[in-house]
């Protein structure tokens, strides 16, 4: 059996095909931080900041938000945004495509 890791890294589908990602978005699930430090970048929250990326799930029958909070939470554990961020050593920006282009397995 495949370890979550395995799969989250494996497939060909991307998170940006089941959620909304803007800037200033009060009423969104969840808030990932756009730039900061390269320990910060990339970290969730659920308390609005009109700084950071809101995320909202589109379909919550595929998707739930508790669940990607949690994944996201993984995501910026296992320094995935390290490589992407751009800026300098200490403040780097991340992209609403890296978010994005996130790769999951197949919701249904």
């Amino acid at each position: 059996m495949k370890q979550f890791k395995q799969i989250l890294w494996e497939s060909k589908q991307t998170l940006g095909n089941n959620i909304s990602i803007k800037l200033n978005d009060p009423k969104a699930h969840l808030w990932v931080t756009r730039s900061g430090s390269t320990k910060t970048v990339g970290s969730v929250t659920k308390e609005f900041s009109p700084h950071h990326f809101g995320v909202t799930v589109r379909d919550t029958n595929t998707l739930d938000p508790q669940y990607l909070y949690y994944m996201l939470q993984y995501v910026h554990g296992s320094k995935y945004y390290e490589n992407l961020a751009n800026g300098t050593t200490n403040l780097v920006h991340i992209k609403r495509e890296h978010i994005a282009n996130i790769p999951i397995g197949q919701l249904q």
